[in-house]
């Protein structure tokens, strides 16, 4: 939920009270509800505009006729579109941390995953390539990716139209 922190103030004990503004009123007020008095994990993140829905399904409309028209599994077709075009960082972790790391972000989004680039040798680091799903994209940065299967389908004389939602019945 989107919400800005405006106010924080701090009592003669220590404790600290922050206002909070939104205008997700029923989705606030429920958790509110239900939370009141007892103890809360609170985390904050800056507030970025994620990719539509509109987009994520305009995506994978993309990726699936590519994928048709090369003859490849989507999934298969989505990792290697990320892996040439897609937004990552590179780690150097020891070979224990590495694994937790690995587990935790695989699980973290859908699209998320890893690969090794430099392999541990009896202990020592390794440096592995951090690639970000399209879930973790931002709008711009999934129009991007989305012009570019909009460019490769046209390329391949592959249709970039929308399938047609399906007409109620009449009866």
């Amino acid at each position: 939920m989107k919400a800005v922190l405006s106010d924080l103030a701090i009592n003669l004990q220590g404790e600290f009270t922050m206002k909070v503004t939104t205008k997700d009123d029923d989705k606030w007020l429920e958790k509110y509800l239900e939370l009141e008095g007892r103890p809360v994990e609170m985390k904050f993140t800056r507030w970025r505009n994620r990719r539509t829905e509109k987009q994520n399904a305009f995506f994978w409309v993309l990726m699936n006729k590519l994928a048709d028209h090369y003859g490849v599994k989507a999934n298969d077709f989505y990792l290697k579109f990320l892996r040439r075009y897609g937004r990552h960082f590179d780690l150097t972790l020891r070979p224990y941390d590495r694994k937790i790391f690995v587990e935790r972000w695989v699980r973290s989004g859908l699209g998320n995953f890893c690969e090794t680039l430099a392999p541990s040798v009896a202990g020592s680091p390794e440096v592995i390539r951090v690639w970000y799903g399209i879930s973790d994209y931002t709008e711009p940065q999934l129009k991007k990716l989305i012009d570019i299967l909009i460019a490769q389908c046209e390329l391949e004389g592959v249709s970039t139209e929308r399938p047609a939602p399906p007409e109620a019945n009449e009866e």
